[in-house]
């Protein structure tokens, strides 16, 4: 018998003549950011209105906020007083002890928040501001790293919409909590992963195009730089 071969061994790719090393839809860019657009401008219409409310102190906000505060008035955590959440919520800055909180967590995120209480006060809005960019930019984000992982326009923006309108990553983002901001820099991290894949392969593609030795020095590749620093 025969030997068989499945299909896609079968496939043979004129490597030198084509460009099907590279994965960008070049024609369809104009479609695909529109899209992008659109779909985090749906997110940032359930996101941002009314972010203030509650005007309370919610969930884990009583970690974040006063810590995030505390770095930016201090630059270290401090401990709380007792009542600091009353105080916050009358707009008092007199929330801390004298001596260092224990740290469960780095402190990228309470900066993120911080930048929100720095800008706008020290109000629900304020420390809510940081989270809601993040949030609002991680659809961004997982819309294009969706596109350009799937290579579809419409599937990827589909990924990006459900992001949008999912209950939990709304409420992640109208709260001063890490998670969505952690998932953003995940996100980043990956996207910037995919970018030196493509960067890679377009190299690669313009080398075997020349005509010259197969490989080549692929020794500088800027996007995984960007992708340690995103991930930590």
């Amino acid at each position: 018998m025969g030997k068989v071969q499945p299909a896609h061994a079968r496939r043979k790719i004129d490597i030198h003549n084509t460009n099907q090393l590279v994965d960008t839809p070049t024609k369809q860019h104009l479609l695909s950011w529109g899209l992008t657009l659109f779909v985090t401008a749906i997110a940032a219409l359930v996101r941002w209105p009314r972010l203030g409310i509650p005007n309370d102190v919610v969930f884990d906000e009583t970690y974040y906020v006063k810590d995030a505060y505390a770095l930016l008035k201090n630059g270290y955590e401090r401990e709380a007083v007792e009542k600091a959440n009353e105080f916050l919520l009358q707009g008092r800055t007199d929330l801390y002890e004298t001596v260092g909180s224990f740290v469960a967590h780095p402190p990228m995120g309470k900066w993120i928040i911080a930048v929100g209480q720095q800008l706008f006060g020290l109000n629900s809005f304020g420390w809510r501001f940081g989270v809601a960019v993040m949030g609002t930019l991680l659809v961004l984000v997982t819309t294009r790293v969706a596109i350009r992982l799937l290579r579809s326009i419409w599937f990827g923006s589909l990924a990006g919409f459900l992001l949008a309108i999912d209950g939990l990553a709304i409420v992640m983002s109208r709260t001063a909590l890490l998670d969505g901001i952690m998932a953003t820099f995940v996100m980043m991290g990956v996207g910037c992963l995919l970018l030196d894949r493509d960067r890679t392969r377009s190299l690669l593609s313009r080398k075997l195009k020349e005509d010259s030795a197969f490989g080549g020095r692929f020794t500088w590749h800027p996007w995984r730089i960007g992708a340690g620093i995103f991930l930590g």
